[in-house]
């Protein structure tokens, strides 16, 4: 059973240690702490303290975290030759676990390495709360529960260890408490316990040993004199809480006090504080153009060490020496500061955007492998294809070949520093430690070797990625004056002032569950965690205390409501004596500085060079959707990243059903040879079905395959053979035409003030010359959705067929339609607007609309106003529809408009806003 340590309050100063732990610390005291962070904290007060006496050089302070000074004594007792046995670190320890499950994997269906994991957690709680080892003398043989499993395996564990001469890390408190009863271990005269919640009965088993040998051992607690009574904060919402604790962390930062914010749920939480505060206590750091600044607040839950920039890329790189890898990431290696593939970070994202990602989409896979990529580069930039090429070569050798982890581990190594990796430039002192940390995780992994194992590269890299995942890296804490922490990591911390986040019923207490491998009656026997809800709760509430006991002013705060609905305060918080209730009313201006200056713009438009707008047609229909969206794009070339996913894209369909049209219109002309050829003769074939069959042939003639993506493509065949038959059926039923042009160039239209080029994608003439009603159409093939309505306007969805039709220099243009060459529930059709209805499509009643004529000079007013307003740099942030306009924006990031400010559209439908299909 967990033991609640008696532990005598310890008043802290705000800046040094106090008296009685300085001066135990003077005599040669050993003091252990329950985590890193506060031993690192105290070994600094230390140190500060004897510089404040003049002091020219002492020894450092005796400060350990409980796992250090366990890890030491073992270290000692194997120099001693008091012991033999090797311990295992948590990654060895999982090992073994897997050579025992690899002889009963049917046992159970999770993989290998998550079923070692949950051994491994289970093998903890059995070392810090089973000392006697009564789960090891159970029967449970007759059994069919998880729990008799686990003993079986917890058997074969057992002996594997003993055989070998392991210890599992797991263990390694009883076995101190044993050293020290039988004087094996060397003890100092004094120990101080500082900042412990709780021991477990192992840790109690250590500390009885310590007294038994004669050591003195006193349990220390950090407090604080309370100034004032906690405080319950109710605030509206989990945004008003945040914005309520930054404004509080920026008053309390100007004060000159030291600031603790503790979350239950830090890890979660992080980002969305982390945003806050940056915003309310260090706007600096939010323009990367200003010089470099220090965060005032550390966190101490770090991120996974796989997500560090830096880390991230070597793993990428290394990846990528073993096979393909996803395009983005092949071009993150590229645009990386901390690999030397591109000759510069700003040269390595242009070739990922210009040269890769468009070549890459010719392969049919998201993925692409350094052969590949080498390939692609050469054409663009031989050097960057010759230091792919390299790293290439260096990594041949590792491919097929089992060898120590060690061994991958140098290779590793080497394969990163001919990449150049970790860059050329100074590094800061948190690339300094996340190195460290890399090299750390890399030996680790050596240590695998221990117990014979080999393995491949591959399978090397798949245990480095879970180790990546796994650590956790913060950087060394260099004292910020607001410290963010967990309530655990907040054990033997003191502060001036603290803001409990999150204090409400479902967030504290946490709720923890009992492990399932074993016997539950067990586990409420020893005490464990989650096995009792009131001792659970019993200590929650004292961690509670012992947060307000660490600080002078203590606030908690919870918001009343959240997305899932009504929240109420911690029972803990609540039921507090002298607690004092209060709601938040939080003024936005307070809460967040003003940091938007007017500046006036003196700078002049440069005007288009002769006129020409870059883009064609597509500017017009960008300032139809939104003035600053053309701008962005036709004047500042803002691009987004091109999505690659597998397969062909929606632009490669779309082009495929372009070119095979094409081709069969050039060799059909008329409707009268599409009907001659649309018949069936005697042996149930059309010729239409055998053109159609080369045209497609056309239409992939420039998609290399391999011999699994040549499966896939005959599906698209076959896929592209039903779509364009419906098609063709449907220009069946269409009144005569003759097909004038397809895919037509038109060089330099002008529209207004600016000149385009335009590609129309066909041109028919219907209609009788004889009768005089011969006339010429414009038809736009399109794959996605497509409407009538998108002509009607000022702004105009799709200028493109009035823009040809008013400037295309087109004889007789008489009608304009959308081929919408596509599954849709009322059939494929043609959208048209003509000079009579049925003109092109199948006649059908439509709506009233303007004559032909009338609506080609109401197209060229406003295609001439919208030409102006490009022309002018009219860029105002007005999206036409900002749930169509603003979705797929690449100008997002920089016009930054709030769309949460925006009035919803109801008439939008969903249809309307579907990406190209069929």
């Amino acid at each position: 059973m967990s033991d609640r340590p008696a532990t005598q309050p310890e008043s802290a100063g705000s800046d040094h240690l106090s008296v009685r732990v300085d001066a135990a610390l003077k005599r040669g005291a050993v003091v252990l702490t329950p985590n890193l962070r506060t031993a690192r904290r105290l070994s600094a007060h230390f140190d500060d303290a004897r510089r404040a006496e003049g002091t020219l050089a002492w020894q450092p302070a005796n400060v350990l975290s409980w796992t250090a000074w366990t890890a030491s004594l073992w270290q000692s007792a194997l120099i001693a030759g008091s012991e033999t046995r090797v311990l295992l670190n948590d990654l060895q320890e999982r090992a073994v676990w897997q050579r025992v499950l690899q002889q009963d994997a049917a046992q159970s269906l999770r993989p290998l390495t998550s079923q070692a994991k949950l051994c491994s957690a289970a093998l903890r709680l059995l070392g810090a709360f089973d000392i006697e080892d009564r789960f090891g003398r159970m029967n449970l043989q007759a059994d069919l529960s998880d729990a008799a499993t686990f003993a079986g395996w917890y058997r074969q564990f057992s002996n594997l260890c003993s055989d070998e001469g392991l210890l599992p890390n797991s263990y390694l408190d009883i076995e101190i408490a044993g050293l020290l009863r039988n004087r094996r271990a060397t003890v100092v005269a004094e120990y101080l316990l500082y900042g412990f919640d709780r021991l477990t009965p192992a840790q109690r088993a250590v500390a009885d040993s310590l007294q038994q040998v004669g050591a003195s051992l006193q349990h220390v607690e950090p407090a604080r004199e309370q100034m004032t009574s906690p405080t319950l904060l109710a605030c509206g919402s989990p945004d008003d809480e945040l914005r309520a604790c930054s404004a509080w962390a920026r008053e309390a930062l100007t004060g000159g006090k030291r600031v603790a914010i503790i979350a239950p749920d830090l890890e979660t939480a992080r980002p969305e504080l982390e945003r806050a505060l940056r915003s309310a206590v260090a706007p600096a750091l939010a323009d990367v153009t200003a010089p470099i600044h220090s965060a005032p607040y550390e966190f101490s839950t770090g991120r996974p060490l796989s997500q560090v920039g830096m880390v991230a890329d070597a793993l990428r790189l290394l990846r990528w020496c073993a096979g393909s890898i996803a395009i983005p990431d092949a071009g993150a290696i590229l645009c990386s500061p901390y690999l030397s593939m591109a000759p510069t970070p700003e040269r390595g994202a242009e070739l990922d955007a210009s040269v890769l990602r468009e070549a890459s989409a010719t392969l049919l896979r998201a993925q692409v492998s350094l052969a590949e990529a080498t390939a692609i580069l050469a054409r663009s930039d031989a050097g960057t294809a010759t230091a792919l090429r390299g790293v290439a070569s260096a990594a041949r050798t590792l491919e097929d070949s089992r060898n120590s982890y060690a061994f991958f581990a140098d290779e590793s190594r080497k394969l990163l520093q001919r990449a150049g990796w970790p860059g050329r430039q100074e590094r800061s002192s948190t690339e300094y430690q996340a190195v460290d940390r890399w090299e750390e995780a890399l030996d680790r992994l050596s240590t695998l070797d221990l117990l014979g194992a080999r393995t491949t590269f591959a399978a090397f890299l798949d245990d480095l990625t879970d180790i990546l995942r796994e650590t956790l890296f913060a950087p060394e804490n260099r004292g910020a004056p607001i410290q963010v922490m967990s309530v655990t990591e907040a054990a033997g911390s003191t502060a001036d002032v603290l803001w409990f986040l999150h204090a409400d019923d479902a967030t504290w207490p946490p709720r923890r569950a009992m492990h399932p491998l074993l016997p539950s009656a067990l586990q409420r026997a020893l005490g464990m965690p989650g096995s009792e809800t009131d001792r659970d709760e019993n200590e929650a509430r004292e961690a509670t205390m012992r947060c307000v006991r660490s600080s002078a002013t203590t606030i908690f705060s919870y918001a009343a409501s959240g997305p899932e609905g009504h929240r109420r305060p911690s029972p803990f918080v609540e039921a507090m004596p002298g607690i004092v209730f209060e709601s938040a009313a939080v003024n936005e201006a307070v809460a967040t500085p003003a940091l938007v200056k007017p500046v006036e713009d003196l700078i002049s438009l440069p005007s288009l060079p002769d006129g020409v707008a870059a883009g064609g047609v597509s500017v017009l229909t960008a300032q139809a959707q939104c003035g600053f969206r053309a701008f962005a794009q036709g004047r500042l070339f803002v691009r987004e990243l091109e999505t690659l996913d597998a397969g062909l894209s929606a632009r490669d369909r779309g082009e495929q059903v372009h070119t095979a049209l094409q081709a069969f219109w050039e060799t059909v002309k008329t409707q009268a040879e599409l009907l001659r050829i649309s018949k069936v003769d005697t042996n149930g074939a059309r010729e239409r079905d055998t053109l159609l069959q080369v045209c497609i042939e056309k239409a992939f003639a420039n998609t290399p395959a391999n011999q699994w993506d040549e499966a896939y493509l005959q599906v698209q065949r076959e896929r592209l053979f039903k779509l364009l038959s419906s098609w063709l059926d449907v220009e069946c039923q269409r009144p005569p035409f003759v097909v004038l042009h397809t895919e037509l160039q038109v060089p330099g239209a002008q529209v207004g003030p600016l000149r385009m080029d335009m590609r129309v994608d066909r041109i028919d003439r219907v209609g009788s010359e004889e009768e005089g009603t011969a006339a010429s159409v414009l038809i736009d093939y399109k794959t996605g959705v497509a409407e009538r309505k998108d002509w009607i306007g000022e702004r105009l969805e799709a200028p493109q067929l009035p823009v040809y039709a008013i400037a295309g220099g087109i004889d007789d243009v008489r009608g304009i339609a959308f081929g919408s060459v596509r599954v849709q529930k009322d059939g494929m059709k043609f959208d048209e607007m003509a000079e009579r209805a049925g003109m092109i499509g199948p006649a059908t009643r439509t709506k009233r609309d303007l004559p032909f004529d009338e609506r080609m000079e109401e197209w060229r007013r406003d295609l001439q106003r919208l030409a102006e307003a490009y022309a002018n740099g009219e860029a105002a942030v007005d999206p036409k529809d900002h749930l169509i306009t603003c979705k797929h924006c690449a100008a997002r990031p920089i016009c930054r408009l709030d769309l949460t400010q925006l009035e919803p559209d109801d008439d939008l439908t969903e249809e309307e806003d579907e990406a190209p299909a069929w």
